[in-house]
């Protein structure tokens, strides 16, 4: 079977992962600095609300373009799996991000080295169990 001339102009998987992963990240970070630093909401909570928002607009950048699947009917198992990553991602992330605060690291360094500790194990999670192809 050979390859469309669409598909040969296509970025690999994981640079696709990692440009959706980056604008995802920007709504997280952004929204983390702005809920803590401006609004004064405690780390974690500003923590799980800027998750909850970039892991929205990830899910659909992830499904239309990092792993494309435009068929409707797959949506519901893919989102019922991605909601699962995303608990547990936001647990262990959440859990290391206490712990760091609690040995009084800075609360945005330690933030963004708790994101970059996650980061592998999700992309791996997500190519071949949220977004596996059938």
């Amino acid at each position: 079977m050979s390859e469309s001339p669409r598909s040969r102009l296509r970025a690999p998987t994981t640079v696709r992962y990692f440009a959706i992963q980056g604008l995802g990240y920007g709504i997280d970070i952004g929204g983390f600095w702005l809920l803590f630093h401006l609004a004064g909401i405690p780390p974690l909570v500003a923590n799980l609300m800027s998750k909850a928002g970039a892991a929205t607009c990830a899910f659909f950048g992830h499904r239309l373009v990092t792993f494309i699947h435009h068929e409707k009917a797959h949506i519901g198992p893919q989102a019922m799996k991605y909601v699962l990553l995303l608990v547990l991602n936001t647990a262990v992330n959440s859990a290391i991000l206490a712990a760091l605060l609690h040995v009084h690291a800075p609360t945005t360094p330690a933030k963004i080295g708790t994101d970059i500790s996650c980061i592998v194990l999700t992309y791996f999670v997500m190519k071949h169990v949220v977004y596996r192809r059938s």
